[in-house]
């Protein structure tokens, strides 16, 4: 009945008949002891291994309470022979034994709490992920914040794993928009929920380290990993909105026109491509790939524009319906979204240990001093990306 408090309620109720026995009650609270926790369990579908193994906890302590109490009892009773068993059973006294039971189920198991948790942990072990994941995460000791330099490496380790988890993300996003899977759409999901961690997690550590002594050069790396932990937790809300268009797309039977279908692909491989700069601009600190990043960038807001031109064109000329450009367009801005967060990722690296001027500043004065080389990078991002999905005879964007 999902309430153990409900059906205690009723046991009551029916011994108002005089004619429950104790040796009726007693079976039916350890019953419904047991019973209670499958609502939990149900719950606990689809959570995380953590998630489960909280879940489990309830009927696992409800039966070990059970088979000691019964066992006990039946013990006590075959030597002894206790009078009223067969006594009838009223309110009080099924309110009664019901505390008892509870009562002696906490004082015995308690002293077997770490043991509980180790039977829980054999009976749900950790994925292998998951475990990666952990791990990764408690390096981020208080202890270490007491020394800053290596308070400052394990963030910049956790950070990293952060990164590729963006990484796999956006990578496994464009898998399944191109073709859809539930799996892969569960993999997506799980990979935000462990990316929404990590932010929690790393964003707390790097907040109290802020709160120490440090050295100049401490505080810049501090201020890069503050920045990029906020567009490394954006990039997977992106990649997960593009997983659920995607099956927003698979459920309504949407139908993109083989144009549409073409730039979907290209801006998948655009957006692997960048991400991977930013991605290894940061844990490899390459200031190189960094400065690929932002005619890239430009190269995918360009992209957008160009494939919202068309596909306004599809609609004018019938080849597409109404209803599929609210996905569609919707699906641009997140790619938008996801270049300009790589964007930001790239500038912080690149701007480390340069605090004399300011983010906008900076990207200007670096654009200039390599204008040419930032020029041909863009030609060529532009003829791998935006010129197959060009109308044929129109115009690219311009430059920026």
């Amino acid at each position: 009945l999902q309430s153990a408090s409900a059906t205690v309620g009723i046991l009551q109720a029916l011994s108002a008949t005089g004619v429950i026995t104790f040796s009726m009650a007693l079976p039916m609270l350890l019953g419904i002891a047991i019973g209670a926790g499958i609502p939990v369990i149900v719950a606990s579908v689809g959570s995380t291994t953590q998630g489960k193994r909280a879940a489990f906890s309830y009927p696992v302590i409800e039966l070990l309470c059970v088979i000691v109490f019964a066992a006990v009892f039946a013990v006590l009773n075959a030597v002894i022979g206790f009078s009223f068993v067969d006594d009838t059973i009223n309110m009080v006294g099924i309110a009664l034994l019901n505390t008892v039971f509870r009562a002696a189920g906490v004082l015995v198991l308690f002293p077997f709490i770490n043991a509980i948790e180790r039977l829980l942990t054999a009976l749900i072990p950790e994925k292998p992920e998951e475990t990666a994941a952990l791990d990764t995460i408690r390096r981020l000791e208080p202890k270490f914040l007491t020394y800053p330099p290596l308070a400052l490496e394990q963030s910049r380790l956790a950070l990293e794993s952060m990164a590729s988890i963006a990484e796999t993300g956006i990578d496994l996003s464009g898998r399944i928009l191109l073709a859809f899977s539930e799996t892969d759409l569960k993999e997506a999901v799980r990979l935000e929920e462990m990316s929404d961690k990590y932010e929690d997690k790393i964003g707390t550590y790097l907040t109290s380290l802020s709160g120490k002594d440090l050295s100049p050069a401490q505080g810049a790396q501090l201020t890069t990993y503050l920045r990029v932990l906020t567009d490394f937790e954006r990039m997977c809300d992106h990649a997960l909105n593009m997983a659920e268009a995607a099956e927003e797309i698979h459920d309504k039977k949407i139908v993109f026109s083989p144009a549409g279908d073409r730039e979907l692909a290209v801006l998948c491989d655009a957006a692997r491509e960048v991400t991977g700069l930013a991605v290894r601009s940061f844990t490899q600190n390459d200031a190189e790939a960094a400065f690929r990043v932002q005619p890239l960038e430009e190269v995918i807001d360009g992209l957008c524009a160009v494939c919202k031109k068309n596909h306004i064109e599809r609609l004018t000329r019938g080849d597409c319906v109404l209803s599929h450009g609210y996905v569609f367009n919707d699906l641009l801005t997140d790619f938008e979204r996801i270049s300009d967060h790589c964007s930001n990722i790239a500038l912080a690296v690149i701007e480390q240990g340069n605090t004399d001027l300011g983010e906008h500043e900076y990207e200007k004065e670096l654009t200039s001093a390599r204008q040419q080389e930032f020029d041909a990078l863009y030609e060529d991002y532009r003829k791998k990306y935006i010129d197959p999905v060009r109308r044929p005879g129109g115009d690219a964007p311009a430059n920026g």
